[in-house]
């Protein structure tokens, strides 16, 4: 690159065209030292690699709200739309949640606990985030990397994101909490000790629901092995992460990613059959 540098020397002036190389180790020494920042910018990055289409509707738009309105009435009358199989897959993860109290929560708990230290903590504290701010901090990114790259996937992605998480974060994850009023496992009640509407918030994790339906939105907007991967990956550890600090036992944890993988897959699939019909 030529830069015209403007040099002064009493009342003399003089221009030259000077070759400028970017000092590329400030600007990296800069993002290592906010590594939030580092990693919205690699955020940014790497939607600029992934391929665009036509452009889906714009966040602010009437047609979204239409979206986000369809899928809140969906999904909180869901049990009124279900087939046969749904009813046959709730009644699988019920069963798989249910033997989880009755026969796991102890020995996980004790478990965890017993392996807990310095090092355990401070990692979990790393990754707890995932499941509490960062997904809203994601989201965002994520939508303004398809605004700048023009990435149709990435701005679907963050609004289906937006929609899912909205609902079960505001809508499911409270209601389910007040209804069941489980005890936290530090509180040393029992595994057994349900309260509703105690203000009791043990069951589910509303962490895990919210890191789980973001996880699954994803997977499901990319194709690519890797982001599956990573996604749940991140998922599962904030999962770790809540029965680290004692505050989920572990059908918590497993109900939570249940109801979010199902809210996020079932929003992305109602989505995409809205854009395509209009």
């Amino acid at each position: 690159n030529i830069i015209t540098l403007s040099l002064s020397k009493g009342m003399g002036k003089c221009k030259a065209d000077v070759p400028v190389r970017p000092s590329f180790r400030h600007c990296e020494c800069r993002l290592l030292r906010r590594p939030k920042q580092s990693l919205l910018v690699l955020a940014f990055l790497l939607l600029g690699l992934l391929t665009a289409s036509a452009q889906p509707e714009s966040a602010i738009s009437k047609k979204y709200t239409s979206i986000l309105a369809h899928d809140f009435t969906r999904i909180t009358l869901a049990p009124a739309y279900w087939h046969t199989k749904d009813w046959i897959r709730f009644g699988v993860a019920s069963s798989a949640i249910g033997l989880s109290m009755a026969a796991l929560d102890k020995p996980v708990e004790t478990f965890v606990q017993r392996n807990r230290n310095h090092a355990t903590d401070l990692f979990a504290k790393r990754i707890e985030p995932f499941g509490r701010h960062y997904p809203s901090a994601i989201i965002i990114g994520w939508y303004g990397a398809g605004l700048v790259f023009r990435d149709s996937t990435a701005k679907t992605a963050a609004l289906d994101a937006a929609s899912a998480t909205t609902i079960a974060s505001l809508v499911v994850s409270p209601i389910l909490k007040e209804l069941f009023g489980r005890r936290r496992p530090w509180e040393n009640q029992g595994t057994h000790h349900f309260e509703p509407f105690s203000g009791a918030e043990s069951f589910p994790s509303g962490h895990s629901m919210r890191a789980f339906t973001l996880a699954s939105v994803m997977a499901s907007h990319y194709r690519r092995t890797w982001v599956k991967v990573t996604c749940y990956t991140l998922a599962g550890l904030v999962v770790w992460s809540r029965m680290e600090y004692d505050v989920h036992y572990f059908s918590d944890v497993l109900a939570g990613a249940a109801i979010g993988t199902s809210i996020g897959l079932c929003v992305t699939k109602l989505n995409r059959k809205l854009r395509h019909e209009k």
